[in-house]
């Protein structure tokens, strides 16, 4: 799937990724768990789906691709971390 608008980046936390770069919004913000919490992504501990539900988000993002007007930000907690996705293709962990 490709990702419109899509970008790199934010200010604090971990640099960002976007969706493009990773495949699927879940991978992005496994990725940056992971770096965030200094782990390889494939051996992080954290649980996705016991936080978010990433095929939701999946939706989102194919409602804004025919949309592109349409601005959203999310931000929900994991563990410790705060991870925010939006409209524009950013995962930011802080």
């Amino acid at each position: 799937m490709s990702y419109p608008n899509v970008r790199a980046g934010g200010a604090g936390g971990t640099g960002g990724a976007a969706w493009a770069d990773e495949g699927s919004v879940a991978v992005a913000i496994v990725r940056e768990l992971a770096r965030w919490r200094g782990e390889a992504p494939a051996e992080t501990s954290v649980q996705l789906y016991e936080h978010v539900d990433a095929d939701a988000l999946d939706q989102l993002l194919r409602h804004t691709a025919n949309q592109p007007a349409a601005e959203w930000e999310l931000t929900f907690t994991v563990e410790e971390c705060a991870v925010t996705v939006t409209s524009d293709g950013t995962v930011r962990v802080r």
